[in-house]
Order: structure tokens, then C-alpha cells, then sequence
């Protein structure tokens, strides 16, 4: 097919949440409007911003504005638009990503093929086009330090360009397609999250209704990745987000082995860090996500029953296919 002719498809609702990212939001827009799949809406989600991204999004006659009076972070914010969305598919991308003129149209094409699949993941290349920063998702278990010690205590993804269409475990958030009717079945984003995890527990929680997440290396995005991330105020409260957001998972999606394992872990993370490297800032991330998970256990034994309940694969079964032996140095997980 002559990828520079327009083509007819089901209709995409794209969705941008904007956070003061008036300096890459209007090439975020503008690389939207060259796209080869003409049938489109565009909402942005602005989070309280502080900068001139109104401006610059009201300059857009066809662009659904949705202005929030704070930021309310990823998940939040992402569901916001998804409620108005008009699209059978929805394609959420962060404000500092600049997308191919046939990335829509590659994505739809292949979730077109299956109604099995959930979500669609891209390429994602640097922003100078140099380097691919986020490709086929691979899982890979063990501690380096604790092999053999626990059967299971965590996993780290790598990413890796593969030219073929492929299952993968998640899709990046960042520029992620997926079918509305089943995002809606599942509650959308968990709004508790607010910055981290928000995309592997959305598509967990789809594996284990049996659905499909597919790796599309042809539809390529460039991501300045951190751009809009580094305009939060404190980078510890994201490392605290981040980890909470880890146990929380856990707890929700996997076996009670599982769970006590990564809490073992933990703790052994935050022992390693208080008493071994004298690590005061780190300490308190790994107490305070302990601390809020444990004051809101009893929300997320609940959502797991509902998740349980509904589900027809397990996470052991998933865990099986998707997981790979591999080591890395302890105390030094960064990556999810």
C-alpha cells in the first residue's frame, strides 16, 4: 500500500497530557496533523500548567482542549480524556514525543487484524532519530546477588528492535494505542498511581483477561524522554511514586509467594541502603512507599479480589511466557 495516500479507518482519539510542555507541544501537534490516517481528534489534557501551553494548544481550532486546575498526574489525567474520547481506539502520548507520518496508521492496521488485541506498543527513537531508546519489551528476572537465594524477588524490562510483529508484556505509556471498549471494561488507568506503572498494570491486568499486547517496530515515535517529568518540583517524590506504584502492582496482579518475595526485597533494599551505603534520601523512599501501601492495603486487597475475579489467566501462567533468566547488579533497579 502507497503509504502517502490518506487512508479510511476507524476513528483514533488522541490523547496528550500536557504539563508546562509549551516548548515541545507545538511539534508534538504539528507532527499529528501530517499523518497519513486522517481520521483522528486530538484532546490534550493540560494539568495545571503554568506555562504558555494554553496559547499554543488554542491556536489549533480542531484540538479538544480539557483544562485541569492542577496536575493531577498520568493516570488521572489520561482517564479525564478517555471519557470524552469519541475513538474506538485511544492513543495516549506524552507532550515531548513527536510522532512518523504513518505511526497511526501501522499501529491501527495491525490491531485491525485481532480483536483479541488490547493494546499496540511503537519504536521509540531518541529525538535526534540516532538511537532506539524503547522497542520489543523483554522481561528478565534475578538478581545478580540473589540468584538461587529467592525463586522470584524481581524483574526489570530491556527493550530491543525487532522488525517483526510480536507479543510483548506491556506497551509504553508514553506512546501506546488501545481498543477503548476493553480500556473502559478495565477501568482505565489505576488512579491511585500517580506517575510510574500506570501502562505495565493496565496491561497486566489485560493479559489476564486473555488479551494481547503487540510490539509494532514500523510505527516509530521520537521521545525526548524526561522533558516533561523533570518540570516536577521534587524527583524524590517520583522515586516514592514509583516504588509504591511497584508494591501496589504486586499486590494487586500477582501469586501471595509472589508478593511476599518482593516484600522481602524491599525490605532488604531499604536495610542496604540505610546501614550499607548511608543512603538517607533512598532509605526514605523505599520507608515511605512501605508506609503508603500499608495505609491503603485494604483498597488494594479489594481491587485484587475484583481483578481475580474476573480474570482467566493467572500472573504465574504470564509470568511463564514472558519471562527470561537474566542477571543485574543488586540495589541498582531503575527500569520496570
Amino acid at each position: 500500500m502507497n503509504k502517502n495516500i490518506k487512508i479510511q479507518y476507524p476513528l483514533v482519539s488522541v490523547i496528550i497530557l500536557n504539563y508546562n510542555g509549551s516548548d515541545l507541544l507545538n511539534i508534538c501537534l504539528k507532527s499529528l496533523l501530517f499523518q497519513n490516517y486522517s481520521n483522528i481528534e486530538i484532546i490534550v489534557v493540560d494539568n495545571g500548567s503554568t506555562d504558555n501551553s494554553m496559547e499554543i494548544i488554542k491556536r489549533y481550532k480542531d484540538v479538544v482542549l480539557l483544562p485541569l486546575n492542577k496536575n493531577y498526574g498520568f493516570s488521572i489525567g489520561n482517564n479525564i480524556g478517555a471519557s470524552i474520547a469519541k475513538g474506538k481506539y485511544l492513543f495516549f502520548i506524552n507532550n515531548d514525543v513527536r510522532v512518523s507520518n504513518t505511526c497511526i496508521y501501522e499501529l491501527v492496521n495491525v490491531m485491525e487484524k485481532s480483536e483479541k488485541i488490547f493494546a499496540s506498543d511503537t519504536t521509540q527513537y531518541d529525538w535526534d532519530g540516532e538511537k532506539v531508546i524503547h522497542g520489543e519489551t523483554k522481561i528478565i528476572k534475578t538478581h545478580k546477588f540473589l540468584k538461587g537465594v529467592f525463586p522470584f524477588v524481581d524483574i526489570i524490562t530491556l527493550s530491543q528492535v525487532n522488525s517483526s510483529v510480536v507479543e510483548v508484556p506491556y506497551a509504553n505509556g508514553g506512546s501506546m494505542m488501545v481498543r477503548k471498549d476493553m480500556f473502559e471494561f478495565l477501568g482505565g488507568f489505576d488512579e491511585d498511581f500517580f506517575l510510574d506503572f500506570e501502562d505495565l498494570d493496565l496491561c497486566w491486568r489485560a493479559l489476564m483477561q486473555g488479551w494481547k499486547i503487540v510490539y509494532v517496530s514500523s510505527a516509530i515515535v521520537y521521545h525526548k524522554v524526561g522533558f516533561s517529568t523533570k518540570k516536577l518540583k521534587k524527583t524524590s517524590l517520583r522515586r516514592v511514586s514509583y516504588e509504591t506504584n511497584k508494591l501496589s502492582f504486586v499486590i494487586k496482579t500477582m501469586s501471595f509467594k509472589f508478593i511476599l518475595m518482593h516484600f522481602i526485597r524491599h525490605l532488604i533494599l531499604l536495610f542496604y541502603y540505610l546501614f550499607y551505603k548511608l543512603n538517607i534520601s533512598e532509605t526514605k523512599v523505599y520507608f515511605l512507599s512501605m508506609f503508603k501501601v500499608g495505609v491503603r492495603i485494604l483498597k488494594l486487597l479489594r481491587v485484587r479480589h475484583r481483578i481475580f475475579v474476573k480474570s482467566k489467566i493467572y500472573s504465574n501462567k504470564l509470568l511463564k511466557k514472558f519471562v527470561i533468566e537474566g542477571n543485574y547488579d543488586f540495589g541498582n533497579n531503575t527500569n520496570f
